[in-house]
């Protein structure tokens, strides 16, 4: 079997054994070596985001004669390189005035081609500035990408999200000027039965994209309702919305299906109903009270207001969930370790409800050095699947433990589910040492698994040194190893650690030589993937690594590929500012993507483009029409072929867009 097909098979595996799980709880009851650059920043719990902008696909020269080993020094400190490179911009009105004081905030979040919206969103690594008086920021030293979401908010202007254009490893990128303007509103009443006016009632005006999703929509607009109960939001952006309306003691509301467009007035009224609840108890085997547990109640009282609320256990399982609207619920448990059956349908005010669970097996062990048989004292465990007669292992999503000073080396996952057809691998993971595997093996549902040892190697070392096509040195450039069948698509950045392999993903640089050394890598078969500044990304596969002996790729020689270079221009035949440009391979083993943003004349260029015949095609991406099929139109519509050779400079490779 073709490892993509295996790709596909293990992750749909997943997904559908997760949609299994969430449909039976909610469905009805039944009744009622030498000095070199080390590596330094182990990246396979992580998503790895694009780290060249003008050149998301990868490929190169490669010259394997062996490397000497004269010329190299002390690493590089990848933790600490920092770029020197810049994003700026402008910031208007609708008639080109500068606005001062907009706040900017800068974030990798959201910024996929395919996101699965209820993922865990790291935002600690935002950045945040304000204009100038003249309008104008910038943000420095950031980490190269082909885009980054810059959200910009204003009092007086609609809140506006947008890609911004790529951000070069060195050098300035600039935006084209951003124009903020003034979007649709809503306004109206909040109201008891009685037609009584609820005043200080909290309003949430949430994108319909993260109703569901566990952290609070990064769009939300907030307000509060008058002593007359009247309420208002102005500047709202176009797209599909939820309103939520909350106030102490009655039950919490939500209004779907509200569609904005631009600069207009929706009216809506709301009436909330004296609030109700749903209590009792989460328990275990002999009555045990489960502490901790999320209890979660969702109803549908009406076609157009719906409640969803939850509560969380307290030390003796017990829980109340309030605000809600009376009506019919499903009321259902999760919690780390157990395994709740299926939903209960409870009506509002019921006050004794019972939800078991059942305890969820424990994978317990030891972590230990391969070599001296002693403990290993900090490290992190987590569980990975394994199928029959495949290789690759796929981790499981939330099963990691970090043990921190633990001195017998002792771990135990908890809630280690029966998983049907596949077994399990405890995958444990230290600093100095490569990754290491467990035995197979297979759990009951409530019965622990012991015994389950790690042994940790200081696996396979990976050299080789970086040159261009004279043989010159390239210093600072970034080596990362992956699964020889890895392919950095959308797809693949989606499903992210989720990525079945035994290949360690880890990053060095090369020194101001050009050699570059990977430490600690599980043996196995990698592809290395190299980007520098000014040079096409550059990619080889088919590189065996084995534990204790020298693994060198020899000089890997960078070229720097074609430039194109041109204007994106509109139906009507006018320069467009702040639209896409974007060549899509049509030859070769992998997808290729290259893009480039429009400036504010217009004009666009892509840099480093590897050799081949490509795609060229444009959209108006940033026309804010609240139409997401826009851009695929745009795309179609503009479409031609063009052929990129090594060395190209090609200039006045207009793009441009019909009706």
């Amino acid at each position: 079997m073709q490892r993509p097909i295996l790709v596909l098979v293990l992750v749909l595996a997943a997904i559908g054994a997760l949609l299994f799980g969430v449909f039976s709880l909610l469905k009805d009851p039944e009744g009622p070596a030498q000095p070199q650059p080390e590596v330094v920043k182990p990246a396979e719990q992580t998503k790895r985001q694009p780290a060249v902008l003008d050149t998301e696909s990868r490929q190169g020269k490669t010259d394997r004669t062996a490397s000497g080993d004269g010329g190299r020094e002390a690493p590089e400190d990848t933790n600490n390189y920092q770029y020197d490179n810049q994003l700026a911009g402008l910031v208007v009105d609708k008639n080109g005035k500068p606005i001062a004081d907009v706040e900017l905030t800068l974030t990798a979040a959201w910024t996929g081609d395919l996101i699965f919206q209820n993922d865990p969103v790291d935002r600690t690594k935002d950045s945040v500035r304000r204009t100038n008086k003249d309008g104008q920021f910038s943000f420095h030293a950031l980490e190269p990408r082909n885009k980054y979401k810059l959200i910009l908010l204003h009092p007086e202007y609609t809140r506006k999200e947008i890609d911004t254009v790529p951000v070069l490893p060195q050098g300035k990128s600039e935006e084209p000027p951003i124009t903020l303007t003034n979007g649709a509103s809503i306004a109206g009443h909040v109201r008891d039965e009685a037609n009584n006016a609820i005043p200080n009632a909290t309003i949430h005006l949430d994108g319909i994209q993260y109703q569901a999703s566990p952290y609070e929509a990064p769009d939300r607009i907030t307000v509060t309702s008058n002593n007359e109960g009247y309420f208002t939001m102005r500047n709202i952006p176009a797209g599909n919305r939820v309103l939520s309306i909350t106030a102490p003691g009655f039950g919490t509301a939500s209004v779907t299906g509200l569609m904005f467009q631009k600069d207009e007035l929706i009216t809506r009224d709301v009436i909330l109903k004296i609030a109700e609840m749903i209590c009792g108890r989460v328990i275990g085997p002999g009555n045990v009270g489960i502490p901790n547990a999320m209890v979660l109640a969702i109803g549908f009282n009406s076609t157009a207001q719906s409640t969803r609320q939850q509560a969380i256990t307290d030390a003796k399982g017990e829980f109340c969930i309030e605000s809600l609207l009376p009506g019919p619920y499903n009321v259902l448990a999760t919690s780390k370790g157990w395994r709740f059956d299926k939903a209960q349908r409870v009506n509002s005010n019921s006050q004794n409800v019972v939800i078991e669970g059942f305890k969820e097996a424990d994978a317990c062990g030891r972590v230990l050095d391969a070599e001296s048989g002693a403990p290993v004292a900090n490290f992190k465990v987590r569980l990975r699947l394994s199928y029959p007669g495949n290789p690759a292992t796929q981790p499981v999503p939330d099963s990691d433990v970090e043990v921190d000073g633990n001195a017998t080396g002792e771990y135990c996952i908890p809630g280690v589910q029966q998983s049907g057809d596949a077994g399990y691998v405890v995958e444990a993971m230290a600093p100095g040492y490569a990754p290491g595997f467990s035995a197979v093996f297979s759990v009951a549902p409530g019965q622990s698994v012991n015994g389950i040892d790690v042994r940790l190697g200081h696996g396979g070392v990976l050299t080789g040194r970086v040159v261009d096509a004279d043989g010159k040195p390239v210093a600072r450039a970034l080596v990362i190893t992956h699964d020889n069948e890895w392919t950095d698509d959308a797809f693949t950045q989606a499903i992210g650690i989720e990525y079945p392999t035994q290949a360690t993903s880890a990053q060095a640089r090369s020194n101001s030589q050009g050699f570059f050394t990977v430490k600690n890598l599980n043996p196995e078969v990698y592809q290395i993937i190299i980007e520098a500044a000014g040079f096409c990304a550059f990619e080889q596969k088919d590189i065996n690594v084995a534990a204790g002996q020298p693994n060198n790729v020899g000089d890997i020689r960078l070229s720097r590929g074609g430039t194109i270079s041109g204007r994106l221009i509109d139906p009507s035949g006018k320069a467009l500012a702040g639209g896409r440009v974007q060549l899509d391979i049509l030859e070769g083993d992998r997808p290729r993507t290259f893009r480039a943003k429009s400036a504010g004349d217009g004009t666009y260029t892509i840099t480093n483009i590897v050799p081949g015949r490509y795609k060229l095609a444009g959209s108006a991406v940033g026309s804010d029409d609240g139409n997401p099929f826009t851009g695929l139109r745009d795309m179609q519509n503009s479409e031609r072929q063009i052929v990129i050779n090594d060395g190209d400079n090609q200039r006045g490779v207009d793009v441009t867009l019909s009706q």
